[in-house]
């Protein structure tokens, strides 16, 4: 038997909903973001108008996973595999194309409001012990529009076990300046060293930057995609 659901009858007309949830609207000067239920992601960051990041969407999730922010992991775990104290931790395999376990395991959950104000918004979600990670933990997520009106996003994670659970926390911000094709702009980066990653987007090792992997005095966009 299969069956399908319909849209909610009791949602008030012209009240919009979103497949990611609750939306929570920052404003200060000429700076506005906005940041989703899901995934605690920032859906949008814009200066006098002009798009910082990419968004999607009302009725998408973000493609890509772009913009969410990842906890307890970030990147990915190699088959799903890791050992903890010399006993095997077996993650369930999210990547199946490259079996990986990817991006933490709260990409498709919904997070709490903490707190809440005009320039600022603190959200928080659990991970229960789970295959592959034996422990109950906290994310708590802000975003916050700073007085330069730069955005400032801070992460913890908060430990609810008996015991230290291992953690790393990172974001996946999909950058833009406006509409300038990305080919016409110059990428700089600060740094010396680089991590080398196989065809899986796993880091084998590390090499300082030379050629086209050095963004110290920036590089064209454009020459490097066409490479």
């Amino acid at each position: 038997m299969t069956s399908s659901a319909t849209p909610d009858a009791s949602i008030p007309a012209g009240f919009q909903t979103y497949a990611t949830g609750r939306q929570y609207e920052l404003r200060r000067g000429d700076a506005f973001a906005v940041v989703t239920e899901l995934a605690a992601g920032l859906r949008l960051y814009s200066r006098a108008g002009v798009q910082l990041t990419e968004t999607y969407g009302d009725a998408e999730i973000s493609p890509g996973a772009a913009g969410i922010t990842l906890a307890p992991w970030a990147n990915r775990v190699e088959d799903g595999l890791w050992y903890l104290d010399g006993k095997k931790q077996q993650l369930d395999i999210t990547e199946v194309s490259r079996n990986n376990a990817s991006h933490g395991l709260l990409r498709n959950s919904a997070y709490s409001l903490v707190d809440e104000s005009q320039y600022s918004v603190t959200l928080e979600a659990t991970v229960f012990p789970q295959h592959g990670y034996p422990f109950l933990v906290r994310h708590r997520v802000q975003y916050l529009l700073a007085e330069d009106l730069g955005l400032e996003v801070r992460q913890t994670l908060i430990n609810d076990s008996n015991e230290p659970a291992p953690f790393v926390l990172g974001a996946h911000p999909y950058l833009r300046l406006g509409d300038t094709d990305v080919d016409q702009l110059t990428l700089t980066v600060a740094a010396g060293t680089r991590l080398v990653a196989d065809q899986r987007l796993i880091p084998r090792s590390s090499e300082p930057v030379s050629g086209d992997s050095d963004f110290r005095n920036g590089q064209r966009v454009g020459a490097l995609r066409s490479m």
